[in-house]
């Protein structure tokens, strides 16, 4: 098209605010996880496919049923606690999809 790929880069990079670009860096190195949120983070990573997703496969929320039965299946203990920590991760993905 008559440009350069730096060119290209240069531009793209232009359009995104530092603020923005630095999160992006930061996003795609290692995640710290503390070791009281494994329990949590694991449930959810076992959850990964039971997301309820609309025509245009946008997450539409997750499958309740599937947290209770993955609980079970895993002997976790406190899973009131689990299963209220798991709900506040689902809406944080729902914020970070869709916004406040």
């Amino acid at each position: 098209m008559g440009v350069s790929e730096a060119e290209a880069r240069a531009f793209i990079a232009s359009q995104t605010p530092e603020g923005e670009q630095a999160a992006e860096e930061e996003a795609a190195g290692p995640l710290e996880v503390w070791p009281e949120n494994w329990p949590v983070v694991g449930l959810l990573l076992r959850l990964q496919t039971q997301w309820m997703r609309d025509e245009l496969r946008r997450p539409l929320g997750m499958r309740h049923e599937a947290m209770q039965a993955a609980m079970a299946m895993m002997k976790l203990d406190d899973t009131a606690r689990l299963y209220d920590e798991l709900v506040e991760m689902e809406h944080a993905v729902m914020e970070a999809f869709y916004g406040d």
